[in-house]
């Protein structure tokens, strides 16, 4: 990796807009008729890579189907939200990418689908009388697209157990999960099965669910003294075995499965599951000392006489690190605080409050702590006419071994901005940059799951291969898409740095994957390992497979979209490639044993359909 410009840039071509706004309007039509009534949300697209994200602002279109955002420069992505319980057939729709760099108009076409309405019965528990109505309230039902799209649908149930929603034509998984989403001190009931059906729509279907019989598995959470903790959020999720990537693991990834109680005056949780193994977690409710618990491969399973079994979990009492965050006068909300132990084997998440507060509760010891502000309370500020963010992280080396109280004051930052390209100059569209602190050394053992969080700031190179991250002056190490052996180091001062970045030796790998009958397969699992590191491949000699390891050559995988496209990005070696439909599907797994990447690479994949 090497850099073809490395000068500040001139100051004056920066020109902040605080509090300045566009408008971001548009109308929303079926077969050229306004659509009222409807609700529709914009995001920041920033926002696209949490989960849980919340829009950034919500309205309902006019009687001519009309919408308006005033919204600051930058680049969105509008929803339509149908209210379905309200009979309507229409379909939601995202627009993505909208670029607002001044009054911007969009106008979304929707289309139809097929209601999917019903009952869910509850099997065991249909005769619990007035609990009823929280059983229901606690239960949503997901419909994932199959073939041929991707298509996610969600629908709470009534409180008689009805559900309704609209799909496109074709085959889906359907799930039954618990809400995520509670007011506090709600009653509810929580369950977690892995069970799924496969619906294949073609005009408008009516169809009963049934819950499975399941087992209780509870305990209590206590301190060292023994005494109940009230209020803590006790998550189950499936284990997930180092190794597995079975259809049925990659299925319930997909589906997010989970369940969460929250423990009583006594400490005491109750779940109603699958007997089997699962991944527990337990966090305090805000304000308190105790610190997240976690445990791997809990067995939960019937006790003696088919009695549920309890079991006791004890919370460790840590120290409080608390903080406010402010920019100039204002407190800042939402702003995101990661904390990241000296080992790298915790992190730990939260967001301030309405008063820029945050607080955590952590074991003694050793944290880098980065504060990040929501897109909303940064100003901007345009080079080459595209509008950032421009507050730069809050980064400190912080010892906890009492309470311990931060104050945060973010300001604006340095721009560091470029374009990354190949050797032919061709831009590289799509890939990470990230920025570490310019005395960053990679763990020994390579690529770490807390890479991420151990970076100052990153960002996604746009269409045109362009990145802008704001910073703190300092020296920076650079990196492009986890290349580290290619670290750019930067000396960044007060002046806007223009950093061009030829890319070596990285290769984008851009697989489009059919069915044998011509259609695109979504949702297809396309994993990548170093030839000869695959468990079930002995073909490799040897010295191939302690050369791959050496070079620390990635493996992981990506998804197909709609269209059955998808993008790698891979440094020069050999890889093993597999293909892995969703399971329900038309199309068997394909894999390609041994293929050579020294340069860009778009290829064609074809399934053969699986034989009936």
């Amino acid at each position: 990796m090497s850099s073809s410009s490395g000068q500040p840039a001139n100051s004056r071509s920066q020109r902040e807009l605080t509090g300045f706004t566009y408008n971001l309007v548009g109308h929303v039509k079926h077969q050229g008729l306004p659509v009222a009534n409807l609700q529709i949300a914009v995001f920041d697209q920033y926002q696209l890579f949490e989960p849980g994200s919340e829009p950034l602002s919500v309205g309902m279109t006019g009687s001519r189907g009309e919408f308006s955002f005033a919204v600051r420069p930058g680049v969105y992505t509008l929803r339509t939200i149908p209210n379905v319980e309200a009979g309507t057939r229409f379909l939601s729709k995202s627009v993505e990418d909208v670029k607002v760099i001044g009054n911007t108009t969009v106008n979304i076409n929707l289309s139809t689908g097929c209601v999917i309405h019903g009952r869910v019965n509850l099997g065991q528990y249909q005769e619990r009388g007035e609990l009823l109505e929280s059983f229901f309230a606690s239960i949503e039902l997901l419909a994932l697209g199959i073939e041929p799209s991707s298509y996610r649908a969600l629908a709470s149930l009534s409180q008689t157990g009805e559900f309704s929603l609209v799909v496109p034509r074709g085959k889906y998984n359907l799930a039954l999960r618990a809400r995520s989403h509670f007011e506090e001190g709600a009653p509810r009931f929580n369950f977690l099965t892995t069970r799924t059906d496969v619906l294949t729509v073609t005009s408008d279907e009516e169809i009963n669910l049934n819950l499975p019989d399941l087992e209780g598995f509870g305990g209590e959470v206590v301190d060292l003294l023994g005494a109940p903790v009230e209020g803590a959020r006790v998550t189950l999720t499936p284990a997930h075995l180092s190794g597995d990537s079975s259809p049925e693991r990659i299925l319930i990834d997909e589906l997010e499965l989970r369940s969460t109680a929250v423990t009583g005056p006594e400490g005491k949780f109750q779940f109603a599951i699958e007997p089997g193994l699962y991944d527990l977690v337990i966090e305090p409710k805000a304000g308190s000392c105790f610190f997240t618990y976690k445990q791997a491969g809990v067995l939960a399973q019937a006790g003696e006489n088919g009695q549920p079994r309890r079991e006791r979990f004890t919370l460790q009492e840590g120290h409080r690190l608390k903080g406010q965050v402010v920019y100039d006068t204002r407190l800042l909300s939402q702003a995101l605080v990661q904390v990241v132990s000296q080992d790298l084997q915790n992190e730990y998440l939260t967001r301030t409050d309405g008063d820029g507060q945050f607080a955590l509760s952590l074991p003694s010891g050793s944290y880098k702590l980065t504060v990040s502000a929501h897109p909303k309370d940064a100003p901007t500020i345009s080079i080459d006419n595209i509008e950032y963010a421009s507050l730069a992280p809050f980064t400190a080396n912080v010892v906890v071994g009492g309470e311990t109280h931060v104050a945060v004051r973010l300001n604006i930052g340095t721009a560091l901005y470029g374009r990354v390209s190949d050797d032919a100059g061709q831009a590289r569209p799509g890939v990470k940059v990230a920025v570490y602190a310019g005395n960053f050394v990679l763990p020994e053992n390579g690529e770490k799951e807390l890479d991420d969080a151990l970076a100052v700031a990153s960002g996604i190179t746009d269409g045109e291969g362009r990145y802008c991250l704001f910073l703190a002056p300092g020296a920076y190490k650079l990196v492009v898409h986890k290349d580290f052996a290619g670290a750019q180091r930067v000396e960044l001062k007060d002046e806007p740095f223009n950093l061009d970045i030829v890319w070596h030796g990285w290769s984008q790998v851009k697989f489009t994957v059919y069915g044998e009958d011509g259609q695109p397969v979504p949702r297809c699992r396309v994993s990548y390992t170093p030839y000869g590191e695959d468990p079930g491949d002995n073909s490799a000699p040897p010295a191939q497979i302690i050369g791959a390891r050496s070079l620390g050559y990635p493996h992981g995988f990506v998804v197909t979209h709609d269209d059955g496209s998808c993008c790698l990005t891979l440094p020069s070696g050999v890889y093993s490639f597999k293909f892995l439909p969703p399971q329900a599907g038309s199309y068997a797994v394909r894999s390609i044993r041994q293929l050579s990447i020294s340069a860009d690479v778009n290829r064609k994949v074809t399934l053969e359909l699986k034989e009936h």
